[in-house]
């Protein structure tokens, strides 16, 4: 069965549910066409091997977002607490664990603040 068509099959009937993050959820969450399109590749692969390359990028993109930040964070002691507290949290677990965006959004936001320090436009 192709992750397209597991949707729908639960939605109309929920014993042949074949994911279980489908029976907890009623809604169905498509990307926007730019990430679908991204996305592309990974169909080619079975489901584990698409979504252990995706964490693989997201882990990949966490660790450049934390080297981008490591001279802002370093200065001062409890900002290192925060940033471990941040990266070790309950939502940043789950989006390893549900293969979620956040990985390449918490690159861009880190990527968008070390440049608005380095402009000096902080």
């Amino acid at each position: 069965m192709t992750p397209y068509i597991v949707p729908v099959v639960c939605s109309r009937t929920r014993s042949s549910c074949s994911t279980p993050a489908l029976l907890f959820f009623s809604f169905q969450y498509d990307n926007p066409p730019l990430g679908a399109w991204l996305l592309q590749p990974l169909t080619y692969l079975n489901p584990q091997a698409a979504l252990a390359g995706f964490l693989l990028a997201s882990l990949i993109a966490v660790g450049a977002a934390a080297w981008l930040l490591r001279r802002q964070i370093t200065h001062d002691p409890r900002r290192l607490l925060i940033a471990v507290l941040a990266f070790a949290s309950l939502p940043a677990a789950m989006t390893f664990a549900y293969g979620q965006w956040d990985g390449f959004l918490t690159l861009a936001a880190a990527g968008a603040y070390v440049a608005s320090v380095v402009t000096g436009n902080s």
